[in-house]
């Protein structure tokens, strides 16, 4: 689940499974979108992070949910025309592992 810890910064807790993906994408990216449209209308370049380190289990669905917001944050970007950057910190060994297998470890870094 995705927690709002202020304008920029979240924390992503529990698995990131097949099994929960779908329902954390649902609820997600509307937070993500209210906390990019509160600082865009600051007309500044924004940077919001998620930290990581409360995931206790992770597979290559949740990769691909970490992929999936960076798309969607670039979308987002292109729309407004700010430069907005999506931030993992804390990202779990088992995390890297799956990137660096699937050639997309500069994506989640």
């Amino acid at each position: 689940m995705l927690h709002r810890l202020s304008d920029e910064s979240f924390s992503l807790t529990g698995e990131l499974t097949f099994a929960t993906v779908n329902e954390i994408l649902k609820e997600s990216v509307s937070l993500l979108y209210s906390s990019i449209k509160e600082r865009a209308e600051e007309g500044e370049n924004i940077e919001i992070k998620v930290d990581l380190k409360d995931v206790k289990r992770v597979d290559s669905a949740g990769l691909s949910l970490l992929i999936e917001w960076k798309r969607k944050v670039l979308q987002r970007s292109n729309i407004l025309q700010l430069d907005i950057n999506l931030k993992f910190t804390n990202i779990p060994a088992q995390l890297r592992e799956l990137a660096l297998v699937g050639g997309v470890e500069g994506i989640i870094e």
